[in-house]
């Protein structure tokens, strides 16, 4: 599931100059729309939290996969400027489900090796990047810019909605042990709310340190994304090398992320 909605949203990067070639917006109007998931991404992300707990991964799932390859299909047929804003600020809502459905699951799953199989999923990221976002360029090169949008939104409903249908809150629902749990851990759904709030982990000083830390990672991460693929070919790199820097940051990840 990461792997798709990633590759979905980075794949921004192939689409960037054959949008900008049929339509002649300037690039700071362009990757706007791109930078607008991020925003309502992580604001977003709050509320699915408690949505999550309320109703359960595999639902808040499904519907995201719905929303953000409903965005891609719409993306289709662009043509101008507000609706690329309108349809990215669609797939941010649905990308706001990403990671806090995912990794919550994970950690009830998992006592034992837990940080590893957060990892595994955190690798998604790097693996769209190898995978889905030179998928999309193929796509683009051989059935246009189009068609590619339709391609990569079909995909993540598929592969994203059917996934979800295997997602469990937690492993007491089906009378079974978080992996690495003797018996005598106390049962993460049955001992009720534990830890902070969220109003009074707004009041700690790691949370902001935490927040701005990934805010400087991924404001400088997602500007090589964007612009990488777009500025590689002025300068005389083919598509299809400049995926390949693209690719190569993905696998950069991998190591990192493990």
């Amino acid at each position: 599931m990461a792997i798709a909605m990633w590759g979905a949203r980075f794949s921004f990067g192939v689409f960037f100059s054959p949008v900008l070639e049929e339509f002649g917006w300037t690039r700071a109007a362009t990757s706007g729309g791109f930078s607008l998931t991020w925003v309502f991404t992580g604001l977003l992300s709050i509320a699915v939290g408690r949505l999550n707990d309320q109703f359960g991964p595999r639902l808040i799932m499904t519907i995201a996969g719905f929303v953000v390859g409903l965005g891609y299909l719409l993306m289709s047929q662009l043509s101008s400027l507000w609706q690329l804003y309108l349809f990215y600020g669609l797939i941010s809502i649905g990308m706001s489900a990403v990671l806090v459905p995912t990794l919550s699951t994970v950690a009830r799953w998992f006592v034992k090796m837990r940080a590893f199989m957060t990892g595994v999923v955190l690798a998604g990221t790097g693996i769209a990047l190898m995978v889905i976002v030179p998928a999309a360029n193929r796509a683009i090169m051989n059935y246009g810019w189009r068609m590619a949008y339709v391609m990569v939104g079909m995909v993540v409903i598929v592969i994203v909605v059917m996934a979800a249908q295997f997602l469990r809150r937690d492993p007491y629902q089906l009378g079974k042990l978080p992996y690495g749990d003797d018996g005598t851990t106390t049962s993460v759904s049955g001992a009720g709310p534990s830890g902070l709030s969220f109003r009074e982990a707004l009041r700690t000083r790691q949370v902001w340190l935490i927040s701005l830390v990934y805010f400087c990672t991924y404001f400088i991460y997602n500007i090589l994304l964007v612009h990488t693929v777009i500025y590689a070919t002025g300068k005389g790199i083919s598509s299809m090398g400049a995926v390949g820097i693209m690719a190569f940051l993905g696998g950069l990840e991998l190591p990192a992320e493990r």
